[in-house]
């Protein structure tokens, strides 16, 4: 009978065991799924708030958290970049706080969350333990915070599975970091190109506008002598109300009062135009610096866009080549209106820059077409210029490769110009064979948002 009962004791231990082996085994399944997943996520990161929206809505079934917080620390002052609960800002840590311990730990584990009342904000309810692991140093700490309800939520497994993920997270987000630096220069250099080719016409346009404010000018002061003169006539004729007639009176002063209002109209219908030159050219020149524009993408009329790059653009063609538009009724396409105002100078400018390296007598010809098709809308601008050598033509698209003079090209424009058109608006711009000169065809999509359709270079 003794033997029985510990034979089965023994049973019962056995599978006690075999379960505790089993809840292990399950448990480091879980946890190596998990830490796949997240690697996966992590490769597949484009930026820092993605990347933490996809680690923290995988690692919820995993960790079991109530919360979770990304915490940026520098110079001793902690802020919250992105949170599950509760508003992003400045997180207050007293002095004498364990997170500022994390310097010399990777990570720390609290089941008394008591200790940590700066964390309360941060938990839809009183958090009972916390879990707060390093995953990025450098000129600054980035740190996770994951807040329990129970006192007894998290275990140490939890820790070293956050340890280990952790050490892959420094790497990526130190590549994202940089990535992130890279496309803030990239933006600065685009930006730079886009005032390097503001200033370049600014003079240009200043006599676009200097010429008829100047003729509206000079209406307006020979407007106000004949107003003189009809005011001179009418206070003759009041004087002189026994005379006859109107005629009498203007024959005596020598004026021919009709013919100075039809003048007077005439003037008038200049200054109108004029002033229509001017407001069109400021307002072309606020659309191409980005003044009016929406930060995101909006329908655009790519013939708008075009005409405002040509009104951009002619001061420095006109001495240079004529240019023929060729325009079709295009529907509206998705896109950066003023980013491709910039595209289309970019290739405007280099056209009459070939044009003029040919030293003609006569004007060179710059023509523009549009039209659409059943994929999107497109924009050839071709010219009959020198053209562009094949063993040149490959890398026209490169960064900084120029063929002009040391100091007369920085080598960016169409460099900037592929940039635009097919990561940012998904589209095509390529050079295609011509009999004469060169052309260039660029083609939008029309389905879709500019950035859902872009692709990567």
């Amino acid at each position: 009978m003794r033997q029985d009962v510990r034979t089965r004791e023994e049973l019962q231990e056995t599978v006690l065991d075999l379960d505790r082996a089993w809840q292990r085994e399950r448990r480091l399944t879980e946890q190596y799924r998990a830490l796949v997943d997240c690697l996966q996520i992590i490769t597949a990161a484009q930026d820092l708030e993605g990347l933490w929206h996809g680690l923290t809505t995988r690692l919820a079934p995993t960790l079991g958290y109530s919360s979770a917080a990304l915490v940026r620390v520098e110079h001793d002052r902690f802020r919250v970049l992105f949170a599950t609960h509760g508003a992003g800002g400045p997180l207050e840590v007293p002095l004498g706080s364990p997170l500022r311990r994390l310097r010399k730990l990777r990570s720390l584990q609290f089941y008394d969350a008591s200790r940590l009342p700066e964390l309360a904000g941060l938990s839809p309810s009183e958090p009972r333990s916390v879990i707060v692991t390093e995953v990025f140093r450098g000129a600054y700490q980035l740190v996770a915070v994951f807040v329990h309800r129970d006192q007894q939520g998290f275990g140490s497994w939890h820790v070293e599975f956050l340890d280990a993920l952790a050490a892959s997270l420094s790497h990526s987000i130190g590549h994202l970091q940089t990535v992130s630096a890279l496309s803030e220069a990239q933006t600065q250099l685009m930006h730079a190109e886009r005032l390097a080719a503001i200033g370049q016409l600014a003079a240009g346009v200043a006599h676009e506008i200097n010429n008829p404010v100047g003729f509206v000018a000079s209406n307006f002061r020979a407007l106000g002598d004949y107003v003189s003169d009809i005011v001179t006539l009418v206070q003759a004729y009041r004087q002189q109300r026994g005379q006859d007639s109107l005629a009498a009176l203007e024959q005596d002063l020598d004026l021919d009062l009709d013919s100075m209002v039809a003048d007077i109209e005439n003037l008038l219908h200049e200054n109108a135009d004029g002033l229509q030159r001017v407001t069109e050219i400021v307002r072309s020149l606020r659309t191409f610096a980005r003044l009016d524009q929406p930060a995101d993408c909006a329908p655009n009329d790519l013939n708008a866009i075009v005409a405002d790059t040509l009104i951009i653009a002619n001061h420095e063609i006109r001495n240079i080549a004529r240019i023929q538009t060729v325009f079709s009724d295009l529907p509206d396409v998705v896109c950066h209106g003023s980013q491709l105002n910039q595209v289309f100078l970019n290739i405007l400018v280099n056209a009459a820059h070939a044009i003029r390296s040919q030293e003609r007598l006569e004007l060179g010809l710059i023509t523009v077409r549009t039209g659409h098709d059943d994929a999107g809308v497109w924009c050839t601008i071709s010219d009959d210029g020198p053209g562009i050598a094949e063993d040149v033509a490959p890398r026209v698209f490169e960064p900084f490769f120029t063929t002009r003079a040391v100091g007369e090209g920085t080598g960016l424009g169409l460099a900037i110009a592929y940039d635009i058109v097919v990561n940012k608006h998904g589209g095509t711009i390529a050079l295609v064979p011509t009999d004469r000169g060169a052309a260039f065809v660029v083609r939008l999509p029309l389905a879709g948002t500019a950035e859902a359709a872009a692709t990567p270079r």
